[in-house]
């Protein structure tokens, strides 16, 4: 896979050492080192503005030297970094979903609570609809806290929840 990584950062080095164009240079031949990548079945290489001034010495270091190595070599660790930078970012993005899910969860769960202690007669279709949840949900939760939080006094029908207290 590095060899064809640098294959695609030969043929962008030969384009844009010729400079072809009067402007866009550097654009169109990173635009030319993608198109290989895609046909190869890589990874798009990123050229970002942070790493712009050493990528731009890089080409300086291969034209001076005759030695293009120079310039693959700073384009596979920008591209390793990318992709690092990448992975860590959608881990993130996942962590904080998971986060947001849970503290939802944990809402959810701390307001049913409250709503159980002031109304412990209602059914799980009145509290799904003063929660603005789905019945399926209520119940769901309803059987977590079942026994460690809150105790069904009486039958499913003319009974009521009440909260377990530390004592009980």
């Amino acid at each position: 896979m590095e060899t064809c990584y640098r294959l695609s950062f030969e043929a962008h080095f030969r384009l844009v050492t010729i400079h072809p164009w009067v402007d866009d240079n550097g654009r169109t031949t990173r635009l030319l080192m993608n198109i290989i990548q895609r046909q190869l079945g890589l990874i798009p290489s990123i050229v970002t503005k942070e790493s712009k001034s050493e990528y731009i010495q890089a080409l300086i270091d291969s034209r001076k030297q005759e030695d293009s190595t120079i310039i693959q070599d700073v384009m596979l660790a920008q591209h390793i970094a990318n992709l690092e930078s990448r992975i860590l970012q959608y881990q993130q993005s996942i962590n904080d979903a998971v986060n947001d899910n849970s503290n939802t969860v944990n809402d959810t769960v701390t307001r049913l609570i409250a709503l159980i202690k002031a109304h412990p007669e209602y059914t799980y279709d009145e509290y799904a609809k003063s929660l603005n949840i789905g019945r399926a949900t209520v119940a769901r939760h309803i059987k977590k806290l079942n026994g460690t939080v809150i105790k069904r006094i009486g039958s499913d029908k003319d009974g009521h929840w009440e909260l377990i207290t530390k004592e009980q």
